[in-house]
């Protein structure tokens, strides 16, 4: 059996707080304009280059910073693209890239 040494943290550590969803995301509302969006993009990326099966509705303009809950706000992103536009915990969000190149 492997040993594993226990890690190491000051006696002040604690583990970070839960993320609370919204609760915005579990309405009629939203699985409503979520739909409407994949069948918009046609269950498609809308990366440019990209291609790939969209899983996810993505707010353009996020809630948090006074987006809208329309269609023109949401786009429909494959799971690596969701992840690289995922907002930080300072609530700015990062660029999607559009060279796919460096992901392939």
């Amino acid at each position: 059996m492997a040993f594993r040494a226990k890690q190491f943290r000051p006696p002040q550590w604690r583990p970070p707080a839960p993320k609370i969803a919204d609760s915005y995301y579990s309405t009629p509302q939203w699985r409503t304009l979520r739909a409407a969006c994949l069948v918009r993009d046609n269950h498609t990326c809308v990366v440019a280059g990209c291609g790939k099966r969209a899983i996810v509705a993505d707010h353009i303009v996020s809630r948090a910073g006074g987006g809208a809950d329309s269609i023109t706000n949401v786009r429909s992103l494959c799971r690596l693209h969701d992840n690289q536009a995922r907002e930080r915990s300072d609530g700015t969000r990062r660029e999607l890239e559009n060279d796919l190149a460096k992901w392939l």
